[in-house]
This record gives structure tokens, C-alpha cells and sequence, in this order.
């Protein structure tokens, strides 16, 4: 019975994104910047705001939009071709890169959330779907934490089924030939597959083997990590050999939970942290960018922060800007030894934990804005 309740998710789940293929009107797609001195934005993207109920705009079954009323979004309150459409344009004439959208496999899903996943994972499908694509590029971030785990050789293959196809989508991000992928939490990872480099190895050489028989080429395999020390050549990281760089979502100091709301500063003060232990590492890291950490409509028991004045957002950015032209080591590996510059900002449309660029009612186009002056794009 858990067989056929895992087919039936993975049909569901891995149906719209066939169907985004077929029918579907193939726009040239703007090329990503040439120069060697240039700088990818990406934006993590998270596919959580569906309308009925119960959804993420409610705590306890009450709507908490009218408490925090600045956090609604401008483009569309809810994840539909239409609000996808308008957001890749935003972002786009904003100098916005790419998406790495978030993506929950539903294979060992076996409680209520296996109702959430088709929802979880409806970007993907709009924005293949999008006749806006072409403006930007995007990527798939697999979601492998509880209660999303891939745990097995047949897991990763699922999911692999409908990664394949979005890596034939003609604006999937593709670094000096390779598509990307992400394993969002690359220890959770390694702690699957029983801390064995040998067994993680073996995965990501399947998941390379899947694309280069279907003809898309290798893959630039990233994971994710939080924090912590350097990626020295004995981490389990190096060690499997398979991994190409790293990534972060996002990264909160570990405070006590106060009354008020933390200085914006301090989580830059962290990212910035991160960036001066992550110059070392023998892996190419990509650097995340905090937009905010509020998750006060959650009543998340973590400490809170302020949202950035504009002020703040500019000089972070510009920053992050000049730690990117002096290291290296920090964005996407290119086959030659040389590196794409390239960061991610966290996020898009995390409105539940404060984490938002897109345009909404208290902070309108700013973030944007802020992209756009910062990266002259």
C-alpha cells in the first residue's frame, strides 16, 4: 500500500511539470552576462502561499495578514501563473538573475503534508510554464529535511525524473555548460545516507549519469551549508569528491528571544562572518544575502529582527558586492578553475519568516530598487 501511495504523489507531483513541456511556445532566452567580472543575483523561491485552507497565511486558523498588513505582496498574494508572470518580469527588470526554487519530494511524505506537496512545488510548473521564462533563468533546490527526506537509490531517482525535465527547459541556469542543482542541506545529506562518503558519492554519480544519458550534459552539483567552519580538504564534503561548490539559504545568529526585534545590523554582521570563514574553504562557496528574519505571524520561538532601512539594504549589498570582486573563491565553478561570481538572496517570498524582496505594501519595489542601483543591471 506504501508503494502505491508513493506512485500516486510522485504522479501528482511530478505531472504538471511534464506537462509544462508540451504545448508550450519555446521564447529565445536571454543570455547570462558575458564578462568575466560580472556577478549573478540569484533569489531563493519559495512555493508555500496557496489559497484555500488551511495554508501559511493562517496561524491557528486565523488569517494573520491583518496584523502585519506591510508584508503583502504586491504581484499576487498567492502562488498562480499570473503571480509568477508578473513576479519574473519584477525581478528581471531588476537585475535578478535567477530563481532557486524550492522543491519538496513527496516519496516518504506520509502524513498531512503529503496534501501540500503538488501546492509546495507549483513554481516550478508556473514558471516553466511562464511567457516571461525567457527573461531570466532558474534552478531546482531539492528540500531534503523532514518530512522530505530522500533516502534511497529509488528516491533520488524519482526525483531526478522531474529534474531532468526542467533541465530541458531552455532557461534552466547552466554555469560554463553545466545545469545546476542544489541539495538545500548538504549534511542532512550525508547524515541520510549513514555518513557514508562512499554512498553519497554513488548517488550524485547516478544523478550524473541520469542527465548525461538524456542528453542535457553533466550537472554542477552544489549543497548547502549553514555556518560552521571552513569546507578544509578532510570535510565529508571534499571527501565525496562528487560536490562541485556549496551554498547557504540563509544563516540566523543563534540569540535569546527578546521582546523587541533585533538591529538589521546584526544579521549582516553574521552573513559577513560567514563570508570571512568560507574564503578558506577548498570548495567554491556561493554567499547568501539576508533580506530580513521576522517570523513573528509564525510565532516562531527564535529571535527576531528588524527589516532593513534602505539605507542599510544598499550598503550591505555593496559590500557583499566587494567581498564577491576580491575572493576568489566565492560563486560557481567554472571547468577551467576560474569562478562565476555569483550570491543568493534570501528570499523571494518568505513572508511567514520576514524574508522578502518581492515588492509588497510596507516596503514597495525597494529591495529591488536597492538590486538594481547596487549591480547596475
Amino acid at each position: 500500500m506504501r508503494k502505491i501511495i508513493r506512485a500516486a504523489v510522485l504522479f501528482i507531483v511530478m505531472y504538471p511539470v511534464y506537462w509544462s513541456c508540451a504545448g508550450t511556445e519555446v521564447v529565445e532566452p536571454l543570455p547570462l552576462p558575458e564578462s568575466g567580472d560580472s556577478i549573478l543575483v540569484g533569489v531563493e523561491y519559495f512555493s508555500g502561499w496557496w489559497e484555500h485552507s488551511p495554508n501559511k497565511w493562517e496561524y491557528n486558523d486565523i488569517d494573520w495578514r491583518g496584523a502585519y498588513p506591510d508584508r503583502v505582496p504586491l504581484l499576487g498574494e498567492y502562488n498562480s501563473q499570473e503571480t509568477m508572470d508578473n513576479e519574473i518580469k519584477a525581478a528581471a527588470d531588476h537585475g535578478v538573475d535567477f530563481f532557486s526554487i524550492l522543491y519538496y519530494y513527496g516519496g516518504n511524505v506520509e502524513t498531512k503534508e503529503i496534501e501540500d506537496v503538488p501546492y509546495l512545488n507549483s513554481g516550478l510548473t508556473y514558471f516553466m510554464n511562464s511567457e516571461n521564462s525567457h527573461l531570466m533563468k532558474f534552478m531546482v533546490e531539492v528540500t531534503n529535511h523532514l518530512p522530505f527526506s530522500l533516502l534511497t537509490v529509488e528516491d533520488w531517482d524519482g526525483f531526478m525524473d522531474v529534474c531532468i525535465e526542467a533541465m530541458k527547459h531552455p532557461s534552466y541556469l547552466k554555469i560554463d555548460g553545466r545545469a545546476v542543482l542544489k541539495i538545500h542541506g548538504g549534511d542532512q545529506f550525508y547524515l541520510d545516507m549513514e555518513k557514508s562518503v562512499v554512498q553519497c558519492a554513488d548517488i550524485l554519480k547516478g544523478l550524473r549519469e541520469r542527465t548525461l544519458d538524456a542528453g542535457i550534459g553533466d550537472l554542477l552539483i552544489t549543497v548547502g551549508t549553514y555556518g560552521g567552519g571552513s569546507i578544509t580538504s578532510t570535510h565529508h564534503f571534499s571527501r565525496i569528491r562528487e560536490i562541485d561548490g556549496t551554498m547557504q539559504y540563509m544563516g540566523v545568529p543563534d540569540l535569546p528571544l527578546i521582546s523587541g526585534d533585533y538591529p538589521y545590523d546584526i544579521l549582516l554582521a553574521e552573513a559577513r562572518n560567514v563570508r570571512d570563514v568560507r574564503q578558506s574553504d577548498v570548495l567554491n562557496w556561493v554567499p547568501y544575502f539576508p533580506s530580513g528574519w521576522n517570523p513573528r505571524p509564525w510565532h516562531d520561538p527564535r529571535a527576531k529582527f528588524k527589516f532593513p532601512t534602505r539605507t542599510q539594504w544598499k550598503n550591505g549589498l555593496e559590500e557583499l558586492k566587494s567581498d564577491l570582486i576580491e575572493n576568489s573563491n566565492f560563486g560557481f565553478p567554472n571547468r577551467d578553475g576560474t569562478v562565476q561570481k555569483a550570491f543568493t538572496i534570501y528570499a523571494w517570498n518568505e513572508y511567514g519568516e520576514g524574508g522578502m524582496i518581492t515588492p509588497t505594501v510596507g516596503e514597495q519595489y525597494m529591495k529591488l530598487e536597492v538590486i538594481k542601483e547596487v549591480f547596475g543591471k
